[in-house]
């Protein structure tokens, strides 16, 4: 999965490795909705993504 249009807090352009572990295990093992905008090849682009609570 691909997430499109998270923007880190402090503005950097860069990602740090930490942050992209602290949001995959956020996200991992939640149940989540998305409406697919793009599909190329075994990769698909989701906008926007919110989690489903139940």
């Amino acid at each position: 999965m691909v997430v499109c249009r998270v923007k880190p807090v402090d503005a950097e352009i860069e990602w740090h490795p930490k942050v992209t572990r602290a949001i995959s295990q956020k996200i991992r093992g939640l149940q989540h909705r998305a409406r697919v905008v793009l599909g190329l090849g075994n990769t698909v682009f989701v906008d926007p993504m919110v989690a489903v609570f139940i």
